[in-house]
């Protein structure tokens, strides 16, 4: 956990997001780079099970929703505006960094807390960053702004966001402890969506932009188009 977050959960000071509970207000709309995630169905529904019997006012994730964030071409705001021109240089970036990344474990193991957010630790070997790194440089070679919220070094997958005030700190810390090496399940992904997407990335928000292959030494292979 972070000491950010443990100090604002224990103080009952988490970043309440307003909008989590009612997406119809929410208009923030991005483009990112993701990996979707399924951990083990019992050992997440365990989980959530337990977080919302003892604090029912959050947002849990459904598991369809779970997903790993590789890269933010374009952070969610309002006022979004959807171009064609644009999103094709974000998928020939995203598709040819991925291109040259080889197939690698994903393994959830644990959970931690943000002020803003509950995730489930990943643990990737380092390809993330190495992947975030190409897609940075790209960016730059191309004389395209940078627009990521935050410089991610993890591969961390939310399963939960704040939508109020806790009801019992002190419990929900103890919750978490009694999470911190339960074991989620592991995969080795083939490839990463490029897609625009709500805040949450919601499945019903869910725009693909094209499929981003996970196979290094072909640098040249594009990715496929989304519909």
């Amino acid at each position: 956990m972070t000491e950010g977050g443990r100090e604002a959960i224990a103080a009952n000071e988490p970043l309440v997001d307003t909008l989590v509970l009612d997406p119809a207000r929410d208009f923030r709309r991005g483009i990112s780079l993701i990996l979707p995630v399924r951990p083990e169905e019992s050992a997440y529904s365990e989980l959530i099970a337990a977080m919302s019997g003892m604090e029912p006012d959050q947002y849990y994730y459904p598991i369809a929703d779970l997903h790993v964030t590789i890269f933010d071409f374009a952070s969610a705001r309002a006022g979004f505006a959807k171009d064609a021109t644009r999103e094709a240089v974000f998928l020939d970036i995203a598709s040819r960094a991925c291109a040259g990344t080889e197939p690698f474990e994903l393994r959830l193991e644990g959970i931690a807390f943000s002020r803003e957010a509950g995730m489930m630790a990943g643990y990737d070997g380092g390809a993330l960053v190495d992947l975030r790194s190409r897609i940075r440089a790209a960016l730059s070679a191309a004389g395209i702004k940078n627009d990521e919220r935050y410089r991610s070094r993890s591969a961390h997958c939310c399963f939960m966001r704040f939508a109020a005030k806790l009801r019992s700190p002190r419990r929900f810390l103890g919750e978490i402890e009694a999470w911190e090496e339960v074991r989620f399940g592991a995969a080795s992904p083939g490839a990463a969506r490029l897609v625009e997407h709500d805040w949450y990335n919601r499945q019903a928000s869910l725009r693909d932009l094209g499929i981003c292959r996970l196979e290094a030494g072909n640098g040249d292979r594009y990715a496929e188009p989304g519909p």
